[in-house]
């Protein structure tokens, strides 16, 4: 899936894959100057408030902290 770059004021273009919380692998790359590639079916679960939200959840939580590997792709 394809999706723009996350913010590093953790304001709109977030999704849970980008997270810090985030436990799985999104195989998070870059598609583009604009964009990143993430497997939208791949499996995980958030360490902070528990569940399995889907890595493409567009309601990134309260919580939500840029994971390092996100933190490269973001937009400047």
């Amino acid at each position: 899936m394809l999706h723009g770059l996350p913010r590093a004021d953790n304001y709109g273009c977030n999704v849970c894959a980008f997270c810090h919380y985030w436990e799985g692998n999104a195989q998070l790359h870059s598609h583009g100057f604009y964009q990143v590639e993430f497997n939208e079916r791949t499996k995980g679960r958030c360490l902070s408030i528990g569940g399995v939200p889907k890595p493409a959840n567009y309601s990134a939580c309260s919580r939500f902290q840029m994971s390092n590997e996100a933190s490269k792709y973001v937009k400047r």
